[in-house]
């Protein structure tokens, strides 16, 4: 699991609950004001490629 925390001009600080997945900056994708997606990372050691979230 991981938490999200605020930064600044809509970008989140993501902290995975286990250190070893990283700490990285995201942002929500959006259209009009509502959120469209997300690109999720993990440290390139667990896994290279980030993960795409799509609200639906």
């Amino acid at each position: 699991s991981a938490t999200l925390d605020y930064l600044d001009n809509n970008e989140w600080l993501l902290q995975y609950n286990n250190i070893l997945y990283g700490i990285f900056p995201v942002k929500f994708k959006s259209d009009k004001n509502k959120v469209i997606s997300i690109d999720i990372k993990a440290n390139d050691f667990f896994e290279y490629d980030a993960y795409t979230f799509l609200k639906k």
